[in-house]
């Protein structure tokens, strides 16, 4: 369910529920990418996935492994073979989280299988970023509340290299896997928001993306006050969007899915649509003037 506030540009696409990935890729083709593009954020009613889901809604992992995932050896294997032995990785992420070695086994099983369905998943949907790579999938099964507004900064407020700067398009996916809606606030564009909040903002910011969302994140101005729509994700219910680009917040969730894959930024159906290529007549049309990064 979504409630929408007049007071915010309605930049939602709503799919119709269909029973596989596949028939989601077929049925909309690129739509999905321009959508994701135009800074639409896209909803699946129903994202499907082959899951023991009442096995991950059964579990409590600790709070210190929140945001876990394949960066960490999520889904490598647990059994590994030293010499003529088959023994178990007492180092794997998933026996420190469980301690037990059948339940850790099991869930790296699942997780595996869930993760190579993902992966196969966004190529279907986004058929044209020939390049497409994972940064990241995490699965997040601890509890958020009232997380604040903000838009993703990555480099904590550091410039970005002069190699990567604008090299990549991100594709950000959140499957809710939980029993209960996972409950979000979506709220202004990047763009609008720098001339909605122009005289919060410093008269001049860095020609950087990143900079830019740490700048915004971190200035005050994106409270519980911000005027925004109301997102109920149902469960296997999930969302896509350019995180960096849209305001957003977690208000409730327990147990999510979060794949983070990468492109060149070249193989977009249009890259003047990147983050980074609108980024200097965001500031334009917002009255900023552009500064020199500082390392």
């Amino acid at each position: 369910m979504i409630r929408k506030n007049g007071a915010v540009p309605d930049n939602f696409f709503e799919l119709r529920e269909l029973d596989s990935i596949q028939a989601y890729a077929m049925a909309y083709g690129d739509l999905i990418a321009k959508r994701y593009e135009d800074l639409n954020i896209v909803c699946f009613p129903r994202f499907p996935l082959d899951i023991d889901v009442d096995f991950f809604r059964a579990v409590q992992v600790p709070a210190q492994f929140k945001k876990v995932g394949t960066v960490n050896g999520l889904d490598r294997p647990i059994l590994i073979r030293s010499g003529d032995k088959i023994m178990f990785d007492h180092t794997h992420v998933l026996l420190q989280i469980f301690g037990d070695r059948m339940i850790a086994t099991y869930a790296q099983t699942q997780i595996r299988s869930v993760n190579d369905q993902i992966r196969r998943g966004l190529n279907q949907l986004f058929p044209r970023y020939r390049s497409l790579t994972e940064a990241n999938i995490t699965w997040r099964l601890t509890e958020t509340v009232d997380e604040g507004m903000h838009v993703d900064g990555f480099l904590k407020g550091k410039p970005t290299p002069p190699e990567a700067k604008g090299r990549f398009h991100r594709v950000k996916l959140f499957i809710n896997i939980d029993s209960q809606p996972r409950k979000w606030w979506t709220s202004f564009t990047m763009g609008e928001t720098l001339k909605r909040y122009r005289s919060k903002l410093p008269d001049s910011m860095p020609d950087d993306a990143d900079i830019v969302a740490n700048v915004i994140s971190n200035s005050g101005f994106l409270g519980d006050g911000e005027p925004h729509h109301e997102i109920d994700i149902p469960p296997m219910g999930a969302v896509m969007g350019e995180a960096q680009a849209i305001s957003h917040a977690v208000r409730y969730g327990r147990r999510m899915i979060a794949a983070e894959f990468m492109c060149l930024t070249e193989h977009m159906l249009d890259p003047c649509k990147h983050t980074q290529a609108r980024l200097p007549g965001w500031l334009g049309d917002a009255g900023i003037g552009i500064s020199e990064a500082v390392a």
